[in-house]
């Protein structure tokens, strides 16, 4: 989970894990999997939530706050791109410059390792680890 707007807010778990995401991009990993209460800090939030099939395949999250520039690993079978707070750049192996309008996501099926290079303030990509071989390469 990334909060996108808003003043944040504070996640508890059930096994006592307390998350606290205050700031655009800040990011809460948890299985999902027993109870957990958010609490808002003033107002309301945007979030961006990425849930995976336990056992099916696995997600991995880059922001701008990690790198402006992005290499995709040869073990992902999918990647998901979103432009969070304006419109981005995106170049895919060195093809055609990519334009993705704030709001919206690219999804890029990958057969192969692809260097990606991102030019945005703000993005979100996601890397999802297919282990059962669900998420078709073409």
């Amino acid at each position: 989970m990334l909060l996108l707007k808003g003043q944040g807010f504070t996640l508890e778990h059930g096994d006592g894990l307390r998350q606290v995401l205050d700031k655009a991009l800040d990011t809460a990993c948890f299985a999902g999997n027993g109870p957990t209460t958010a609490v808002l800090r003033d107002g309301p939030i945007e979030d961006f939530n990425i849930m995976t099939r336990n056992g099916a395949c696995s997600a991995r999250t880059h922001t701008a706050a990690d790198t402006q520039e992005f290499a995709q690993t040869t073990e992902a079978s999918l990647l998901l791109i979103y432009a969070s707070f304006e419109a981005m750049k995106a170049n895919l192996d060195g093809a055609e410059l990519l334009q993705i309008p704030a709001a919206h996501l690219l999804r890029v099926n990958i057969d192969q390792a692809l260097p990606l290079h991102i030019s945005s303030p703000g993005y979100i990509a996601v890397e999802i680890i297919d282990s059962h071989g669900l998420i078709p390469k073409h």
